[in-house]
């Protein structure tokens, strides 16, 4: 059962030569009790464990609207960063290098890394619902101009 411990706490790092493949496990770091969620190409965190209590249905739905309102709230469109993970992996690990020069970018990546796993709220494609489409959808959120922005492929969960 441990692969499934590593399936919602990993992540791949990018590097200039080759990936490394992180697991956390840590007894000093705390496991990680948030989420990502991606929603017109912005990232937000959702902590699922609050006061040492999960979060039900009924208050994940509403957190999700709320973040899903938020997104929708913006009055220019955000640049779609998760994207640079999509990228050749020498070309994201040099982007992230330079992210990682600015604090709030490093403890934004650092919530990334770290989460669970990534929700990712995307807009309607337009197309027509098959079991392509959906697969599509599913894995690369139909490609840049759709809701490819919306995804972080660096995490095995989304």
């Amino acid at each position: 059962m441990e692969q499934y411990y590593r399936l919602f706490t990993s992540y791949r790092l990018p590097g200039p030569d080759r990936d490394t493949l992180v697991a956390q496990e840590s007894s000093v770091m705390p496991e990680p009790e948030h989420i990502i969620v991606a929603c017109k190409n912005q990232f937000f965190v959702l902590d699922v464990v609050i006061n040492f209590r999960r979060l039900n249905e009924r208050d994940l739905l509403t957190q999700l609207e709320k973040i899903a309102k938020m997104a929708g709230s913006e009055d220019e469109p955000v640049p779609p960063i998760g994207l640079l993970t999509s990228d050749g992996r020498t070309e994201w690990a040099e982007a992230r290098s330079v992210l990682m020069r600015e604090s709030t970018n490093r403890d934004s990546l650092d919530m990334i890394e770290r989460c669970l796993c990534l929700v990712c709220l995307d807009e309607a494609s337009g197309t027509e619902q098959s079991d392509t489409t959906r697969a599509a959808m599913m894995l690369h959120g139909g490609g840049p101009s759709m809701n490819g922005g919306n995804r972080w492929y660096d995490k095995p969960m989304q």
